[in-house]
């Protein structure tokens, strides 16, 4: 049997970038769109398409813990 490892993509689409943190799509472009979260922040565009930076969205959730204390 071969073991293959997989490493998390750090851009990923709105719709696996859903599936991943449990936030609805629709949520997600809701940040987006309201400002809440920025580009170059927590998302990139390339031509048409959003790309949601998992790192970006890390750090969000963690200032988000730390402001709701």
């Amino acid at each position: 049997m071969t073991t293959v490892a997989v490493a998390a993509a750090r851009y990923v689409r709105i719709a696996l970038a859903s599936a991943i943190t449990g936030l609805t799509v629709e949520a997600i472009e809701q940040k987006i769109k309201g400002g809440v979260w920025l580009e170059g922040q927590q998302y990139v565009r390339k031509g048409r398409e959003i790309y949601i930076d998992m790192r970006g969205f890390e750090k969000w959730v963690e200032q988000e813990m730390v402001g709701s204390n």
